[in-house]
């Protein structure tokens, strides 16, 4: 089934759909560099294990809320929350993958990690 389909499924119009992504931008603009410097104080290992049994604990339920009661705040809620678990990782991650890399071959590692094709 198409995305615009299960769109059309939730009976949420277009701008609602337009305005819970804006917020989810937002959201992880804001949460990963914090995140990337809570992780300076408590140590990476600590963030990035806490955001990875976090999602684990936390995601069916939270789906399945949604699911069962489909609206704009529940959306919204679930939105947020996955979001939220993924600036929090990334936040880490992307500081300990970068201390990891060795420094002549960093520029290089990233930018083949980052090719889409």
């Amino acid at each position: 089934m198409s995305t615009n389909k299960k769109s059309e499924q939730s009976n949420l119009s277009t701008v609602l759909r337009v305005t819970s992504g804006n917020f989810l931008e937002m959201f992880d603009f804001f949460w990963l560099p914090v995140m990337g410097a809570l992780s300076e104080k408590v140590g990476r290992k600590k963030i990035l294990l806490t955001f990875t049994v976090l999602p684990i604990l936390t995601v069916y339920p939270i789906m399945h809320r949604l699911v069962a009661n489909i609206s704009f705040e529940n959306l919204l809620v679930t939105e947020l929350w996955l979001s939220f678990m993924y600036a929090s990782y990334n936040g880490a991650a992307v500081v300990a993958l970068t201390e990891v890399m060795p420094v002549h071959v960093r520029t290089v590692g990233f930018s083949l990690a980052n090719d889409p094709g």
